[in-house]
Parts: C-alpha cells; sequence; structure tokens
C-alpha cells in the first residue's frame, strides 16, 4: 500500500503537480504508523518506509521547505540505522549513504554548510567503504563522484556559498573527475 503511494506521488512530481505529489504521501504516511509499530520489520519494508521519508524530503525541498525536508531525511535516517543493523550490506550501507547527504543538502539549504559538510564526510566513509567492496557496481561509483562534486562546491568553489577552502575543494573536484573518467570509459 505504502509503496504504491508513493509510486503514485512520484507520478505528479513528474508532472509538476508537487502539490498532489505532497498530499499522496500525507497518505502514506497514514499506513506508516501501523508499521512503525512492529517489531522486526522485514528489508523490503525498512526500504520501503526509508524511500517514503527520502521521497518526502525531496518534496518538502521541492515546496522551498528544507526545515521539514530536514526532519524527512532525519527520519530516513532513523529506519536505514535498523536497516544496517538487521541487514548490513551495500543495500543498507548505500541507502544510509544516500539519506546522510540528504541531510547534508537540507543543512546547506538551511545555511549550515558546516553541518552540511559533516553529513557528506558521514557519507563518503560509507560510500568509499561501498566502493570497495563493490568495486564494479557503477551506481556505487556515481554516487561516490557526485558526492565529491557537492563537497567541492560547498567547500571552496569559486561560485556560491561555501566554507572558503579552495585546496580542499580542488581534491574533492579531482576525485569526481578521475571516478567520471573511469566511469566514462567503461560505458
Amino acid at each position: 500500500m505504502i509503496r504504491s503511494h508513493v509510486f503514485l506521488a512520484d507520478l505528479q512530481r513528474s508532472r509538476g503537480d508537487t502539490a498532489s505529489a505532497s498530499a499522496t504521501m500525507g497518505e502514506a504516511l497514514r499506513f506508516v504508523g501501523s508499521l512503525e509499530s512492529q517489531s522486526g520489520l522485514k528489508q523490503d519494508e525498512l526500504l520501503t518506509v526509508i524511500n517514503l521519508y527520502h521521497f518526502k524530503g525531496d518534496i518538502e525541498r521541492e515546496l522551498g521547505q528544507p526545515q521539514p525536508a530536514l526532519q524527512s531525511y532525519r527520519r530516513a535516517l532513523h529506519f536505514d540505522e535498523q536497516l544496517s543493523a538487521r541487514f548490513p550490506g551495500g543495500r543498507a550501507q548505500h541507502s544510509m549513504s544516500l539519506d546522510l547527504s540528504m541531510v547534508g543538502d537540507a543543512l546547506a539549504e538551511l545555511g549550515d554548510l558546516k553541518g552540511a559538510l559533516d553529513e557528506y564526510d558521514k557519507a563518503l566513509k560509507l560510500r568509499l567503504e561501498n566502493v570497495q567492496q563493490h568495486p564494479d557496481n557503477a551506481m556505487y561509483r556515481r554516487e561516490l563522484a557526485l558526492l565529491y562534486d557537492w563537497m567541492g562546491h560547498y567547500t571552496g568553489a569559486p561560485f556560491g556559498l561555501n566554507v572558503g577552502d579552495r585546496e580542499k575543494a580542488e581534491k574533492y573536484y579531482r576525485q569526481f573527475v578521475a571516478i567520471a573518467e573511469d566511469l566514462g570509459r567503461a560505458d
């Protein structure tokens, strides 16, 4: 049931109807309450709840609401922790790293660049470990490259809001370029 609501909300969002997508997500949240009270959720149930909160945060950010989005991403992280504890592995690490980076994005939108970079750093550790354990997984490598790109932006890009460390930003951008070139050769 929850998954169907998420798919419907995604369809509404893709048509540009963010308000309807948000309302549909609200309906899905009613079902999450019953799942949250259960112990021993299956892996797919945990992933569905995580995806719901992640997607809810995305919609809230699109609506210009970074504070509620931050709360949604942190709620997703709560379930990521359960997923990692009960079903450790690449899938759990990937999910947690995505949500950590989204917490970072929301913090950056709220002007907390140090907090954003702290969350990105946590995500980076997970992504590096995941890529090391699964070197042939292009999706994990792409996500790692994208994180390096964002870290470069907020660390010291020549444009936009950043903490002013151009040297460190250059290192992140060089990592991004190296992975992107490697992925390009593989495609």
